[in-house]
């Protein structure tokens, strides 16, 4: 075996052929080509924080390379740290490591030091030591547990994501990200990286413990803390030669416990009931270098369910009120031990022919108030298809036998929980920024928290306190472990100041505070019961997962997570949504203008009939995003674009408009004002957003309405247009089906139109026929 120094020599040659990166390095004293690398990776530097990606470098880092501490190795963060992207002249570097290479590096810093294993137990007399598999990252210092500079964060859960098309890996963001940028229906998997450490399990409150967020009762609780990466070879123990092998499972069990629930004991074992393979596997690639599960990425997101004799398998669509022309199989059945909705639209005949329940138009006497396509499902009795999609929850484990049962080492390894989920359609924008935005006084008046989402806040998946799957087959997890999704660091000193960085990060991101929390049922994963035992599970998501999709985007506030938000795209005004649009998407990604919709599924248009005017949408019911994901109809696009500057700016920019339009609705006498329990007026159910776009400094209307108001305002800006959803009496204006039955209609009435500048909490605003803007009045009390 190759020493431990060989790759690192071998990228510091690589990288001195660049003058770019020379230049770089010699600005902080180091020669990439130096005779005794070595000695010059061991030797103090002179280091320039000064330079665009070194402000978070931890202060009291001196060295190329620090023994045991990444976050004090130059040579680590130079290489690792997406915000280091320019020489000392501003020019862009020219070359970027392979995750295998920065593995290497990372390798070299923790097999420097020659250690024995008991020195490492010697720090932590009387605790106990394991064998455990984390996820982890190298991250700016916004990003950290501590946020004192940049450093590594672990998780004993990773989240990597299904896709259409193959891993990809973008250099200079030093990560993967999902967007193919010759394909805009093309969405790449997103692989999780996982390594194994010497881990000591210490309490909530031991100082050594540091984790990000801080959930209730964690003090009480026990933290698995990396204390030294293992690795192949004699250097990484001294006296000890390891030998490292990774080995992972996942499963997908969504329509075996759909069978199961609904009435057949004894589903198959087989695809594509439970499905264990093809689903994400541990890379190959050398590039890559070991511990990356990357999910299999197949030709589209979701398949029609056949069995091995290629026949269709069905479900007899229970006969149970229900909504969304969906089976909702939690409401059935008060259980969360299956998929909570099945996708229902698909009828399998007696002969086997197939009818698309989208395309029929009879109406129904059992459920009148319905539409066809709801109507039907609701009454049931019918055959219908399932499908399969690729999303899983499984484990990674690892044996590392010359350790393992070792001087008091667990003889038994520690496994990761994998999760296999859904895409992000909002890669740049993280969960946890929205959780700590919203924790924070962003929005002055908490009333108006819960009046976007509801009783149920955003959460993190890291701040959520479950076992992993326990039903899963083969379980390796056990019940008192709730810490498993926590973010926590290394057992060192943070630097005795903060440094100054940007939280950058424009690759996807694997750790769990980038996956939304477990709600009814969730995003990422979901969670069942097993003797008393909350734990999450994967398999209670949509089946397939499109079905859940839709309606946590026609939820986005009562799924607080970090998703689209089609309250504008479809008729869900009067049913669907419960407190209108909270996370305005423009008129381009909804596919109002521009021809790309997210979904498949294009916004609102205006048709004039009579002289009156009506915004016609596509039906809620009728829209099918398992069809549409079954044709590679979504795209990240354009949502891919947006952080989290943008995404909070939107939702509060919306909060400012309805606060101004409750003022505009009430100011007739005739109008009546309708309050929640409170006493604030419930805006967002009395107007529809029919128009939404970002509004660019020097625009026409914008440079107006300053000059007719006085006002300048700075930051973001927003031009909508809004109509009414009530009548005068408080009542729902109706939607109309007009001679496209997969269509609804509704008068627009009360329009205004709006300039929203959330900075400044400025709203401008007039109506139809008003030559000039004026102020709206934005109360926050």
């Amino acid at each position: 075996m190759a020493a431990l120094i060989d790759p690192v020599v071998a990228l510091c040659t690589r990288f001195a052929t660049s003058d770019r990166w020379k230049a770089l390095m010699l600005k902080h004293g180091l020669n990439l080509a130096a005779a005794n690398l070595p000695q010059a990776l061991s030797d103090a530097l002179t280091i320039d924080r000064s330079l665009n990606g070194f402000g978070d470098f931890a202060n009291d880092g001196v060295r190329a390379i620090e023994p045991g501490l990444p976050s004090r190795s130059l040579l680590f963060h130079v290489l690792a740290s997406p915000n280091v992207l320019q020489d000392p002249a501003g020019l862009p570097l020219d070359l970027f490591p392979t995750p295998a290479e920065l593995d290497a590096v990372e390798n070299y810093i923790f097999g420097v030091q020659k250690l024995k294993l008991a020195d490492l137990i010697a720090r932590f007399p009387g605790r106990r030591f394991a064998v455990v598999v984390f996820a982890c990252e190298y991250r700016p210092a916004p990003e950290t547990t501590h946020r004192q500079h940049a450093d590594m964060v672990y998780s004993r859960t990773g989240n990597a994501r299904v896709g259409n098309r193959p891993a990809r890996y973008v250099p200079d963001f030093r990560g993967f990200h999902p967007e193919v940028p010759a394909e805009p229906f093309g969405i790449a998997v997103s692989p999780a990286r996982y390594a194994a450490y010497l881990a000591v399990e210490l309490p909530g409150n031991a100082s050594d413990v540091h984790r990000m967020g801080n959930a209730t009762g964690d003090a009480n609780r026990k933290f698995w803390i990396p204390v030294h990466k293992l690795f192949p070879g004699r250097e990484c123990l001294d006296q000890l030669n390891l030998t490292v092998a990774f080995k992972a499972f996942h499963v997908n069990e969504k329509i075996f416990r759909a069978q199961k629930l609904l009435g057949n004991n004894n589903p198959p074992s087989a695809p594509p009931y439970r499905i264990t393979k093809g689903l994400a596997e541990l890379s190959t690639d050398a590039d890559l270098g070991p511990g990356w599960v990357v999910p299999v990425d197949h030709p589209h997101f979701v398949e029609q369910a056949k069995d091995s004799a290629g026949k269709d398998v069905t479900f007899l669509v229970p006969n149970k009120p229900g909504n969304w022309a969906t089976v909702d199989l939690w409401s059935i059945f008060n259980t969360k031990s299956a998929p909570e909705y099945l996708h229902a639209r698909t009828e399998v005949l007696p002969d086997g022919t197939r009818r698309d329940l989208n395309q029929v138009n009879a109406p129904s006497t059992a459920f009148p108030q319905d539409r066809p396509v709801e109507a039907r499902v609701r009454k049931g009795g019918y055959q219908a298809l399932h499908y399969v999609d690729f999303t899983a929850d499984g484990f990674v484990d690892v044996a590392c036998p010359a350790v393992q049962g070792v001087q008091g080492v667990d003889a038994e390894s520690v496994p990761a929980y994998s999760i296999v989920a859904a895409p992000d359609f909002f890669p740049a924008t993280g969960q946890r920024e929205l959780m700590e935005w919203v924790q924070s006084n962003a929005i002055p008046n908490p009333v108006f928290k819960d009046q976007i989402w509801g009783s149920a806040p955003p959460e993190s998946l890291n701040n959520q306190r479950f076992p992993a799957n326990l039903q899963m087959p083969g379980s390796p997890f056990v019940k008192s472990d709730t810490s498993i999704t926590a973010i926590v660091g290394l057992p060192h000193p943070n630097s005795t100041s903060p440094a100054a960085g940007s939280g950058l990060l424009r690759r996807q991101s694997h750790m769990t505070d980038d996956g939304a929390g477990v709600f009814s049922p969730g995003w990422e994963v979901s969670r069942d019961t097993m003797n008393g035992t909350q734990h999450l599970a994967a398999y209670g998501l949509g089946s397939p997962f499109p079905e859940d999709s839709k309606l946590c985007a026609a939820l986005s506030s009562f799924w607080p997570a970090v998703a689209p938000d089609v309250t504008r795209t479809m008729d869900t005004a009067q049913k669907a949504n419960l407190s209108g649009t909270v996370i305005p998407m423009t008129d381009t990604e909804i596919g109002q203008v521009g021809g790309l919709p997210w979904d498949g599924v294009s916004g609102p248009v205006v048709i004039v009939e009579g002289g009156q005017a009506f915004a016609e949408y596509n039906s809620f019911a009728h829209a099918d995003y398992a069809r549409n994901a079954m044709a590679d109809k979504f795209s990240i696009r354009l949502t891919s674009k947006v952080d989290f500057h943008a995404y909070s700016s939107r939702i509060f920019g919306m909060l400012c408009g309805y606060l101004a339009l409750g003022v505009e609705r009430t100011s007739p006498a005739a109008n009546p004002v309708v309050t929640n329990a409170q006493g604030l007026t419930t805006e967002r159910l009395q107007w529809i957003v029919l128009s939404f776009n970002e509004l660019n400094t020097g625009d026409p209307e914008l440079t107006q309405a300053t000059i007719d108001t006085g006002k300048n305002p700075n930051g973001p800006l927003f031009r909508t247009t809004v109509f009414r959803a009530t009548d005068n009496h408080g009542d729902p204006i109706p939607f109309s089906t007009p001679a496209n039955f997969q269509k609804r209609r509704i008068p627009i009435s009360g329009r205004l139109e709006l300039i929203l500048a959330p900075t400044d909490k400025v709203v401008f605003l007039k109506r139809p026929g008003e030559l000039k803007w004026r102020l709206g009045v934005v109360k926050f009390v």
